[in-house]
Order: C-alpha cells, then sequence, then structure tokens
C-alpha cells in the first residue's frame, strides 16, 4: 500500500477500513509501521468527527504523552485523553477536523489541519499542525498540537497557552 501525501477518507484512504475492531487485528498480522499510523490517524479524524468517545479513546496507549497544545505542561495517560475529549465536546461547543495534508515517516504522522468549530454560538476555524506517534501495536504513544489560539471565540482553559517566557534581551 502506498502512503498517500495528501488527506483520504477513512473509507478510501485506510486499507482496513478504519474500524476500531480491524486496527486491534492488524496487531496479530505483520503491517508496515507506516500503514498502523495512517490508520490511527485517519480513525483519529473519523471517531473525532462522529463523536465516537469510546472508539476515539480505544486508540490511545494507556501511557501516551498528549501536548495539546504544546506549550501547555504534557498530560500523561488516559485521564489526559479523556479530559481533552470532554473539554472539547462538552455543552455549547462543537469541533469537526479537516485534515489538509497527511505525511507519514516510519511510525510518526504530521497532519495540517483546520478545526471547524462552534463555541457557544461563535464559528470558528483554528488553523494546526499535530504530531502523531504510534507504537508497534498501532496505538498512540504521543501526541504534539501546534495550533493559533483564535482570536475571537474562547477555548477551553485545558487549551489555552498562558506565556510566562520573557523575551530574551541583548546580544548573546
Amino acid at each position: 500500500m502506498a502512503i498517500a501525501s495528501c488527506y483520504l477518507p477513512v473509507e478510501a484512504g485506510c486499507a482496513v477500513g478504519g474500524s476500531l475492531c480491524t486496527l486491534r487485528a492488524m496487531t496479530t498480522t505483520p503491517h508496515r509501521i507506516e500503514d498502523l499510523a495512517r490508520t490511527a490517524v485517519d480513525a483519529h479524524v473519523r471517531y473525532w468527527n462522529v463523536r465516537d468517545r469510546e472508539r476515539w479513546i480505544a486508540l490511545f496507549d494507556e501511557n501516551c504523552t498528549f501536548d495539546d497544545p504544546v506549550g501547555v505542561p504534557t498530560k500523561h495517560g488516559r485521564t489526559a485523553i479523556e479530559k481533552s475529549w470532554d473539554s472539547s465536546h462538552r455543552e455549547g461547543r462543537r469541533w469537526m477536523l479537516r485534515p489538509v495534508r497527511v505525511i507519514v515517516c516510519g511510525n510518526e504522522v504530521a497532519m495540517t489541519l483546520e478545526n471547524h468549530g462552534v463555541v457557544d454560538g461563535v464559528e470558528l476555524i483554528v488553523h494546526g499542525v499535530e504530531i502523531w506517534k504510534v507504537n508497534g501495536d498501532g496505538r498512540v504513544i504521543a501526541m504534539r498540537a501546534y495550533f493559533e489560539q483564535p482570536t475571537i471565540g474562547s477555548l477551553d482553559p485545558y487549551f489555552q497557552v498562558k506565556s510566562t517566557v520573557e523575551a530574551p534581551t541583548g546580544n548573546r
């Protein structure tokens, strides 16, 4: 299977159809790590957009790290994954992911995307880059999200970067 450098819907771009049970079945047969990485990211987008909390959470290894966004303290494990979901999908919020470009290298995936959201009645588009890393079982072990903080509306505090670093002064 060739790994495409652009986003394809899970049905078209995933050799195994993107279902959780198929993802689990893949762990018992030899597959290229690139295929496992792409399958995990395609499933992330699909489950996120259809609001399937259980399947989305099941994509992650129990010891994963989550930098969402980069700049806040790293979040760890299942509790971080659950809180990320619950903070994003709480009352008055709706997010849909639209990948723009997906690039797979080994067990990592870089994806540029648009997060289309409605937050308390305000429509937002948040542009971002996400870096995903999977283990040999195809489970996500690390995710790092880089995105522009919106200038209108308000993200949940769980996703807000609070800058405490001062800009360097003088010459070095």
